[in-house]
């Protein structure tokens, strides 16, 4: 049993891999000076040879723990070290700049701009960098009527937008998210001229043959939203999917689909597997997966080398490098791997939520598969297939369940339906993609291939609506703490120990950590508020989301989607367990007035206006959806204790003499403090 599982002596790529994965985390956390970190590293690397090198000389038995301690140590501050020196600069200014920038890929297109990803050729002449580093383009459709193309270069001058966190408390942080992503800044082009230069980029080159391919797409009689389905399931590219087609297939479980990953690359893999093993003979086996192998990462640069892809790509390299010198791979071995050389390309990865999820997919995969998939056997070939597919489902879920929950906040009901109808049309949607890619040349096999494809993605779209439609399609709303999320790690953790070891400890352990998290659950939801206001920041308007434990008001003074409420408020709501069913209403009165529990919160376009309030005892509070100006001071003494929250960008100098005269009750600035949250708990 002692070499069944986690034996590090037979998997001792992990003893690299964690220590280096918590230094990158760590330098996140805290900050030391980088020159000392790395003279430690280097003594401690040093301390390392010198002290193999005695042992091994002088057979020292007592120091034999002594190497794996170190090595454990200058791997956790090489992590540390390397992710400081990649770590990206995120470029602020106040002033015009002007750079000269190649463009990489367009990103989306708006009434006034089109949005684009460009990388810095050279420095600007403020000196802000001196390295080539990726950003977003704003290029003004004033001066532009098409769409610029991939791989121009410009010369651009305009205004850099600065990275702010979110005003709106635990709303989606897109400051955090351009970070992590490598996007070190956001210009608004005010200025620009086109320069008749080329410049040798491969993501430039990534990015034009996927524009080739989306134009034999079309040619083959796509249609637009099966169109935007095939450039995310097969290309890797989401930009093209509308906020519905989203919303479906997120609702129905099927967004894993549309994200280019392993299920992808494992069906190519196999597919090329099968191919190539019929005509090629066994004595060029490692020809045929080096084929496989080039294959494979062609497939990876077209994608754009995503994290989840690489991970993937490199998972199945290292497998058909097994293969061909006939040894045996550790999975174990296979994810550090895998998860290392990712990290090593980019420490940020390490934020990339799809890499974690791709990695605990395969884990839990691997381990209970196999198990889940003996719990029934069937005679007849189509109910073993739909078993061992629920199996795959399941166990896949294992690993990813907690992580999901806890960063996107609902679960997909019905799942499990959507694998058994979606996931094996997965394989012939490749199949038909790669063969009009082949022969893309031929006006008569694109055209007749692609009918098919039409079909096959038109099905998709309609599957993932049906489902998506159905009741209690997903669980939203859903919440717990970072610590809930470890122990319910700890108990798939213990599963696997229980799975692998058949010990009584493993099921009490996982009893004992279940009720935990129950109880945690419990005293979270005991202690949600019973009532309060919230008045969200969104700029140019005023949003007051009013609440207690049966109702969700939102009142709104403009025209606002639900998803643009839901990313400044969805935050919030699932914080605070408040109702799913969201009732949205316009302001267009001169005030509102609600009763909060023990506060009265009056909604006021207009101040001076309002004679009184329809409770003396209570709690006031006054939001303005327009800066009141002198209208708010010459209300008489009605007002003197009233809590003033102004909604809208206020003037620096009027909103010091408001402060100055309310200064004994309060006036709150939610363009200058951000959301104001007013919770009742009695």
């Amino acid at each position: 049993m002692a070499d069944k599982l986690f034996s590090i002596s037979h998997s001792p790529y992990c003893r690299i891999f964690i220590p280096f994965l918590i230094g990158i985390i760590l330098q996140e956390w805290f900050v030391f000076q980088l020159p000392i970190v790395i003279g430690v590293f280097v003594v401690l690397v040093i301390s390392y040879v010198i002290i193999v090198y005695q042992i091994k000389k002088k057979a020292l038995y007592a120091w034999r723990k002594v190497p794996g301690v170190l090595l454990l140590v200058v791997f956790l501050l090489f992590g540390y070290s390397y992710s400081a020196l990649r770590k990206p600069l995120l470029l602020e200014s106040d002033e015009l700049v002007e750079m000269k920038v190649q463009l990489i890929s367009n990103l989306d297109e708006t009434e006034k701009s089109y949005k684009t990803e460009v990388q810095i050729l050279s420095e600007t002449p403020q000196r802000i960098y001196k390295h080539s580093v990726t950003g977003h383009v704003y290029f003004s459709k004033k001066r532009y009527f098409s769409e610029p193309r991939v791989g121009e270069i410009y010369k651009v001058k305009g205004t850099l937008i600065n990275f702010e966190k979110s005003k709106n408390p635990y709303a989606f942080d897109y400051a955090e998210y351009l970070k992590n992503s490598r996007i070190s800044f956001r210009l608004i082009e005010y200025e620009s001229t086109r320069l008749n230069e080329e410049h040798f980029n491969i993501s430039v080159l990534s990015s034009q043959f996927k524009e080739s391919l989306l134009e034999t797409f079309v040619k083959s009689g796509l249609r637009e939203n099966e169109l935007a389905v095939l450039n995310a399931l097969f290309l890797g590219d989401k930009t093209l999917l509308n906020v519905e087609q989203k919303e479906c297939f997120a609702t129905a479980g099927a967004f894993h689909i549309l994200a280019v990953s392993g299920l992808h690359v494992g069906i190519i893999f196999l597919l090329l597997h099968g191919f190539f093993k019929r005509i090629l003979s066994l004595k060029k086996e490692w020809f045929r997966f080096l084929l496989i192998v080039i294959i494979l990462w062609s497939y990876a640069f077209i994608t754009g080398l995503s994290p989840s892809v690489m991970r993937a790509t490199i998972m199945f390299s290292i497998v058909g490098i097994s293969e061909i010198v006939s040894r045996k791979v550790n999975i174990y071995n296979l994810l550090s791997i895998s998860f290392f050389v990712i990290l090593l390309v980019d420490p940020l990865c390490v934020y990339h939520i799809g890499c974690w999820l791709s990695h605990l997919a395969v884990l839990t995969i691997v381990v209970f598969y196999p198990e889940i998939n003996n719990w029934f056997t069937f005679r007849f070939v189509g109910f073993r297939w739909l078993w061992s597919l629920t199996a795959l489902s399941l166990s896949a879920q294992i690993g990813t369940i907690p992580l999901g929950i806890y960063m996107f906040n609902y679960f997909p009901t019905y799942f499990l339906i959507t694998n058994f109808l979606l996931v094996p049309v997965v394989a012939p949607v490749l199949i038909l993609s790669i063969s009009i890619m082949c022969f893309q040349f031929s006006t008569f096999f694109t055209l007749m291939l692609g009918g098919g494809l039409q079909d096959v993605l038109m099905f998709m779209n309609k599957v993932t609506m049906f489902i998506s439609n159905l009741p209690f399609s997903s669980l939203e709303n859903l919440h717990y703490e970072w610590y809930d999320l470890i122990i319910l790690y700890l108990v798939v953790l213990n599963l696997i120990f229980l799975k692998e070891y058949r010990r009584l400890q493993y099921i009490k352990r996982i009893l004992f950590l279940s009720i935990v998290f129950v109880l945690s659950l419990e005293v979270h939801y005991f202690n949600r508020p019973k009532s309060g206001f919230i008045v969200a920041h969104y700029p140019g308007y005023t949003v007051v989301n009013v609440f207690d434990r049966n109702t969700n008001e939102v009142w709104v003074d403009g025209d606002l989607s639900v998803q643009q409420l839901k990313y400044c408020l969805g935050g919030l709501w699932t914080k605070y367990h408040l109702p799913t069913k969201v009732e949205v209403k316009l302001l267009n009165s001169e005030f509102v007035s609600k009763k909060v529990g023990r506060m009265e919160v009056l909604i006021v376009d207009r101040p001076q206006r309002l004679t009184s309030f329809h409770t003396k005892d209570s709690e006031k509070w006054m939001i303005c959806c327009n800066f009141p100006d002198n209208e708010l001071l010459n209300v008489n003494g009605l007002l003197k204790e009233c809590k003033v929250v102004i909604s809208t960008k206020a003037p620096k100098g009027k909103y010091n003499k408001m402060k100055s005269h309310f200064k004994k009750v309060g006036c709150f600035c939610v363009n200058d403090s951000g959301a104001l949250v007013v919770l009742n708990d009695s």
